[in-house]
């Protein structure tokens, strides 16, 4: 009996040690830090559109579908020229993310919002970390009904990156308000996430990890963006990539466009990480995506695109 007993209480320990490291690992999902940015919170607080470029900009407030109330800038485009861009960061960031792509966009002669998606900085939330792109899908809506309804704008385009991108997909998928989708290194699955952030976790155990995690956002059993990207069509869509991409990789990115239809736009950089593309192919980022906005939208009151790259 004392043997029985012994063994009785060896294995509750053990179970014990792994839901402890099953926890843990969906801690870590949810919390990821996988950017080659750090995150912008820890910047100067004057970091602003008109700071860092010299650009108008008004606070914004408004609320989801679900009542979260979130907090961003909005940058007025040209006068006219009906269309506007919702940016969303990545986890672990906030508005500030985009602080460099507004100079582009701006003169192109975009209306451009920038915002902390739930549980980020200054928006709602209760510290919960990444949704990893679900709880975050109804925030991109909520920035395009808030441009389309606020704002007045006839088009609206979402561009995200990495869990951003991951959440664009998503929104893009179930919502026809959204008028063209912008992915950059955005997660075909979240199982690409488990096998960066868990990689020493045996497979049961990160199964079980990535299950929690699912099933602590509302995500558990919800299809994948790749089971889903087919739907954006007839909507434009646009993914970018990076070969050295450890997160997304640049494979993964290429079966996300290959299950998406017509129209879609596929651009691998050489070079660039995750996340972190245009800090270092600035110029070709900036052809590529007004090149295909371009194509969409006709000329761009300021910039007009130079001519079509080949696809890669």
């Amino acid at each position: 009996m004392l043997a029985l007993g012994g063994l009785a209480l060896a294995a509750l320990l053990v179970g014990l040690g792994a839901g402890a490291i099953v926890w843990c690992g969906s801690e870590r999902l949810l919390r990821p830090e996988i950017s080659a940015h750090p995150p912008v919170a820890s910047s100067a607080g004057a970091l602003d559109p008109d700071s860092v470029a010299g650009l108008y900009f008004e606070s914004v407030r408004f609320l989801t579908a679900g009542g979260s109330e979130l907090q961003g800038w909005f940058v007025p485009g040209v006068a006219g020229f009906q269309f506007g861009i919702a940016l969303v960061h990545g986890a672990g960031e906030d508005r500030r993310a985009f602080m460099d792509h507004l100079p582009f966009l701006h003169e192109a002669g975009f209306s451009l919002l920038v915002f902390d998606l739930r549980d980020h900085e200054a928006s709602d939330g209760a510290a919960r970390g990444s949704g990893l792109g679900y709880r975050e899908v109804h925030d991109v809506s909520a920035a395009v009904r808030y441009l389309k309804r606020e704002r007045r704008l006839r088009r609206a385009a979402a561009f995200g990156i990495s869990l951003g991108g991951t959440a664009v997909l998503l929104a893009a998928a179930g919502d026809s308000e959204i008028d063209v989708a912008l992915a950059e290194s955005p997660l075909v699955s979240v199982d690409d996430l488990a096998r960066f952030r868990l990689p020493r976790f045996p497979e049961p155990l990160r199964r079980a990890a990535l299950d929690l995690a699912l099933l602590r956002v509302g995500a558990l059993g919800e299809p994948r963006p790749i089971e889903v990207v087919a739907r954006i069509a007839p909507r434009p869509l646009v993914l970018i990539g990076s070969a050295d991409d450890g997160v997304a990789t640049a494979a993964s990115i290429e079966a996300l466009f290959a299950a998406a239809r017509e129209p879609k736009e596929l651009w691998i950089a050489k070079r660039g990480g995750h996340g972190a593309i245009f800090a270092t192919e600035p110029e070709e980022y900036r052809r590529r995506v007004l090149t295909y906005l371009g194509r969409w939208l006709g000329k761009l009151p300021r910039a007009e695109p130079a001519a079509a790259p080949p696809l890669q």
